[in-house]
């Protein structure tokens, strides 16, 4: 099998297939995956199929500890002009690009964490 723990998705087009993911210990954080099946059956991985954790291997276990159990939300295309209630989708493709995920916190818990380093 191809490992892709180290691998995040490479931004080729202007859009890309997300996983969406709640987790059980922190309400209202969301969890933002790419949909990996289709670089890994392009690669000849077959048995893609049968790994259902492969996009989660792109996040550091300390926050999927931190989020604690996993229930899948959506599925959904990201673009551009996608309208998102929290986020520029424009900025959530571009972190899923770079690291691999992108995790949406609700907002007086960025603010929080804002204040806390600024002041």
């Amino acid at each position: 099998m191809n490992d892709v723990s180290n691998k995040s998705p490479a931004l080729a087009t202007d859009e890309m297939q997300c996983f969406v993911y709640k987790g059980s210990l922190k309400d209202d954080h969301f969890l933002f995956l790419p949909c990996l099946m289709e670089e890994l059956y392009a690669a000849g991985n077959t048995d893609a199929e049968n790994d259902s954790d492969t996009e989660l291997k792109l996040v550091p276990a300390a926050l999927l500890n931190r989020l604690g159990d996993l229930s899948f939300v959506t599925e959904f295309t990201l673009h551009a002009q996608r309208y998102m209630p929290q986020a520029d989708p424009v900025n959530v493709m571009a972190d899923i690009s770079k690291q691999g995920f992108y995790l949406q916190m609700p907002k007086t818990t960025v603010d929080e964490l804002e204040d806390s380093f600024f002041k």
